[in-house]
């Protein structure tokens, strides 16, 4: 049975869902593959850093060490030679001031550094007050409630739309953006797509100079319980519960955590809960709320680190994002009887479950801490994200703005492909 007559048949399915890719499909467009076509041994082509459309993404970061893999990245950019340039040396430093600013952000009333590049002649506030000398002006699209846009203070000031949530029919639909004076404003795109003037990815897989020695037997033996799905947007864009609930009909047994589910695993215990699938869970459901193009948040790449087998579903594009054989992929299955088949063999395969978590331990996966604060400075919830190397790279084109001098005619393309 195809998943979209699956779909059809559930009880209760959410009516005000709307359709993805003009079907009631929610499967991706993959070729299908058996279950002995899934070894995770299988040999690959191998790269050192993914996403592997390096021409599409840069800058290229690479690890420093490998024991903090939040906090062990940097830079690859030579400024040796930047920073002799008689445009750059002994000029006042390019201010980057975010209009509206991520909710992960804390405020910057004074411009600082760079967090992975301070060497660079670039500085980041969200202090208003530079306004008028600023090169670059951020906005956080989903959550920007600007009626206009304002005057740029110079013509060489830059617009930036950011945007690190899906593209479905929500933010998008806002007033702002359908205004004529919005549509046209903006210069340059930062966002997860790789077709984003910067490239703003949730995180990076970087292949491992020195595996980590494990008891694979032992981490494994501690496992009671089959599949944990964290989940706090309900209903959802790309209809994960409704698969979930698919899932849960071949006998794939789930645990719902988060504001979705039976039990509440709060964002500002992450550590807790990440520690409770790393020792007592088998499968991980890394399922996106929207599946839009290029769009893999943390759910993939901070559990990849865990010793848990990662059960992924969004874009189709996940080949950009990490190698095969390292988590398991819904895209590669018909339907979700023979996911569930391939996951009750794993369960019942210990030798091949194990084969994955060594595979997967041959890389680390990179991104940021951000914690969210209450004004008493409690940490209501973390989020995890790679930006700061992105903001380098938006430092490195203000210093060559006549190479990358453009201007953006309608944010909004009807036609794109969200």
């Amino acid at each position: 049975m195809s998943e979209s007559r699956e779909l059809s048949s559930l009880v209760g399915t959410i009516n005000s869902v709307p359709e993805i890719n003009g079907t009631e499909t929610i499967e991706d467009n993959q070729k299908t593959k058996n279950i002995e076509d899934l070894d995770p041994d299988e040999e690959v082509q191998t790269y050192d850093h993914w996403p592997k459309l390096s021409k599409k993404f840069y800058p290229k970061p690479i690890p420093r060490s490998t024991f903090r893999p939040d906090y062990t990245i940097t830079w690859d950019y030579d400024t040796t030679e930047f920073l002799k340039r008689a445009d750059v040396k002994g000029q006042p430093p390019k201010i980057i001031m975010w209009m509206v600013k991520t909710r992960y952000l804390p405020p910057l009333p004074e411009p600082v550094h760079m967090r992975f590049c301070p060497e660079m002649p670039c500085r980041m506030t969200t202090n208003k007050q530079y306004q008028k000398q600023s090169a670059a002006l951020v906005w956080a699209g989903q959550i920007m409630r600007d009626p206009e846009p304002p005057k740029r203070s110079h013509p060489d000031q830059v617009f930036v739309m950011h945007n690190h949530e899906s593209q479905d029919p929500g933010w998008i639909q806002l007033p702002s953006f359908r205004k004529i004076s919005w549509k046209s404003a903006f210069n340059w795109t930062m966002s997860y797509r790789f077709d984003s003037d910067i490239v703003d990815l949730y995180g990076l897989v970087v292949k491992r100079k020195t595996v980590p020695e494990k008891n694979y037997t032992d981490i494994l033996a501690k496992k009671k319980r089959f599949a944990f799905w964290l989940v706090s947007h309900c209903p959802s864009y790309g209809r994960r519960e409704d698969y979930v609930k698919l899932l849960q009909q071949h006998h794939i047994s789930v645990d719902s955590y988060g504001d979705c589910g039976s039990t509440k695993c709060p964002r500002s215990h992450d550590d807790a809960c990440f520690q409770l699938i790393d020792t007592d869970y088998k499968f991980f459901l890394a399922f996106e709320n929207a599946l839009c193009k290029d769009y893999i948040t943390e759910k993939l790449f901070r559990y990849l680190g865990a010793n848990v087998v990662v059960v992924a579903r969004g874009s189709n594009e996940y080949r950009y994002h990490a190698p095969p054989g390292i988590f398991v992929n819904t895209a590669d299955f018909k339907t979700t009887k023979e996911l569930a088949d391939y996951l009750l063999y794993l369960d019942s395969h210990p030798e091949e479950y194990i084969k994955i978590l060594k595979k997967k331990d041959q890389y680390q996966y990179l991104y940021e801490d951000y914690p969210i604060r209450s004004e008493d400075g409690e940490v209501v919830y973390m989020h995890y994200h790679y930006e700061a190397v992105s903001m380098c790279e938006m430092c490195r084109r203000l210093w060559n703005l006549n190479t990358y001098r453009k201007s953006i005619l309608d944010i909004v393309d009807p036609n794109s492909d969200t």
